[in-house]
């Protein structure tokens, strides 16, 4: 591999934070690093799932457990990141760490350079690895962001123990701006085989749908499971408040209740988020209504109030009793994510069973209908359907809930906003999305799901469902493999991201709060032990469920999940 930066102009002689191996600058304060078969610098390729990427930057970059750390925390770390939404790809530098007594960190070269591409979701971290096994050259290389310092600016100083941005300019197609490789590693947030019919992602020419993953392809792959990720539905702020205002009026939310720590009593009042007890709920039935675009408008969700003869629909209730929340038009929008996104695979394996139930009974999700994004339709509001958002990136959710609940459309954020009009202030809409929950914004909140808040504990306790455990997973005959070092580098990035107390310091971290609790990552009970089953452990979170229900099972999303028992071959 060439150099991906030239030892050119003005290298600073100056080695940074007195480590010998740590990266030098040149006058731009540019790092300079050779990732050349003789060079300092070992390059890992990861693509797959961005409802994870909060959790991968973590673990790469030092998720404060000094035995299971990637990077040298105590050295900078430089994120270059593309100059679309700063989410599509990524890449992180930094020299490794020679301090981890947890993990097998390859010799041989003292720094990383690892690309973390999310666009397309977890679909490209399974098909493409596929298709390299399969020996399908054009379906196995995609798009990774290109590093030089011409092609990247923004740079300042580097400090230790910091995490540097740096911009760079990308975009996609044979001669756009960025660099074609094979990915060494996919990340999903579900199994392999999930990738099938309504899941499979399109190729990189946007016209060409990847085969469906097969028991055969699955074969083919070293598939190692991950951590269990918890889901919910986002609504928007206004949606929420209208929710929660309805919900207590119907008394579905009690006017008071205990707090989350069960130690005193609470009153609930709309615009609360901080207590699980005043949180509102949408049932798994409502839910799959609205994927499935069955719902035209928001005036579906009835509002029936004890001792009031007529019902109302929301929108109309919220008009008449909650009117700063009460959006400018009621018909119902949806931030879905595209086809090849494991957001979107766990989200139609939750609520509607896809693709676990037979193609040809099977009940599947409403598909991008409003001309944004390359689908094929254009629907409006006046068209009396549901209008469905599909975005590529989980970052591009957050956009799209964001612009709604304000009103406005966001320049540079991934998504087109056309409705914004209507008297203002009241220009915003009402939308759900599906996210993971290490993502919040001030303009959504997630609900409850059967009543049940999405919390870690509750998962533990076997009261949330909406969790599914993610993979890591290579082609066991990768062409790359022959490059030392590379395998190992991979298997102990793996091996960081199932760790408990990795995940115990990302969930306690600021990224990962939300008022009603914290964190997003369960480690899986097929590597670890949980301390008591039903306890929730906020230092080392193991979940008791797995769908992998022994030692000698596959991990298969689609199976109901069990407590997991490593001593029985199977059920």
């Amino acid at each position: 591999m060439k150099k991906n930066l030239i030892l050119g102009a003005a290298i600073s002689a100056a080695l940074l934070a007195g480590n010998a191996q740590a990266i030098t600058v040149d006058a731009n304060n540019f790092p300079v690093f050779d990732t050349s078969s003789a060079g300092d610098t070992r390059v890992v390729y990861m693509s797959g799932a961005s409802a994870a990427g909060t959790f991968i930057e973590k673990v790469l970059t030092g998720a404060g457990v000094a035995a299971d750390q990637i990077c040298d925390v105590s050295q900078p770390i430089w994120k270059f990141k593309d100059n679309i939404d700063g989410a599509t790809q990524k890449a992180y530098l930094c020299t490794q760490s020679t301090t981890a007594t947890g993990l097998t960190l390859a010799t041989g070269k003292a720094n990383l350079l690892i690309y973390k591409r999310d666009e397309g979701g977890s679909g490209y971290g399974v098909s493409p690895i596929i298709a390299e096994a399969n020996g399908d050259v054009a379906g196995s290389t995609i798009e990774f962001l290109k590093i030089d310092s011409t092609n990247c600016t923004g740079v300042v100083p580097a400090a230790a123990g910091t995490l540097t941005n740096i911009t760079c300019s990308y975009t996609t197609g044979a001669a756009g701006n960025n660099v074609l490789v094979v990915p060494d590693v996919g990340v999903s947030d579900v199994d392999p085989a999930q990738f099938q019919q309504a899941n499979a992602p399109f190729k990189t020419d946007n016209t060409t749908v990847f085969p469906n993953v097969t028991t055969a392809d699955v074969a083919k792959l070293t598939v190692t499971p991950g951590a269990a990720v918890v889901f919910g539905v986002p609504a928007t702020l206004h949606l929420y408040r209208a929710l929660q205002g309805a919900q207590l009026a119907m008394g579905t939310i009690p006017t008071t209740g205990r707090n989350n720590d069960n130690t005193g009593d609470v009153t609930c009042a709309v615009g609360d988020v901080t207590n699980q007890v005043c949180m509102p709920s949408l049932s798994k039935q409502e839910i799959a209504s609205l994927i499935k675009g069955d719902w035209v408008n928001w005036n579906k969700l009835m509002v029936t109030i004890p001792g009031v003869t007529t019902p109302l629909g929301l929108a109309a209730w919220a008009t008449a009793n909650q009117a700063a929340d009460a959006p400018a038009s009621a018909v119902t929008h949806i931030c879905r994510r595209e086809n090849g996104s494991g957001t979107q695979a766990q989200l139609n394996n939750f609520a509607l069973n896809y693709p676990c139930t037979a193609a040809s009974s099977a009940t599947t999700p409403a598909t991008g209908n409003d001309g944004i994004n390359g689908n094929t339709l254009n629907k409006t509001e006046s068209s009396l359907v549901a209008l469905i958002h599909e975005n590529s990136t989980s970052g591009r959710v957050t956009a799209c809930l964001k612009d709604l609940n304000l009103g406005v459309d966001t320049a540079s954020d991934g998504f087109t906003n056309p409705y914004t009009s209507g008297t203002a202030p009241k220009t915003f809409r009402w939308a759900i999305g599906a996210q993971a929950l290490e993502k919040k914004d001030a303009n959504f909140e997630f609900v409850k799901i059967n009543g049940v808040a999405p919390t870690l504990a509750n998962v533990v306790k076997g009261t949330y469902l909406d969790w599914f455990e993610n993979t890591f997973q290579y082609n066991t005959t990768h062409a790359r493999f022959s490059e030392a070092g590379l395998k190992t580098t991979i298997d102990a990035i793996i091996k960081a991201a199932t760790v408990p107390a990795v995940m115990g310091s990302i969930n306690s971290g600021s990224g990962l709060s939300h008022g009603f609790g914290n964190g997003a990552y369960l480690a899986n009970p097929k590597a670890n032990t949980p301390v008591t089953t039903g306890i929730f452990n906020a230092s080392l979170p193991v979940n008791p469920y797995s769908h992998t229900p022994a030692a000698a099972t596959a991990l298969d999303n689609c199976r109901a999940p069990v407590t997991y028992n490593k001593s029985v071959a199977g059920l």
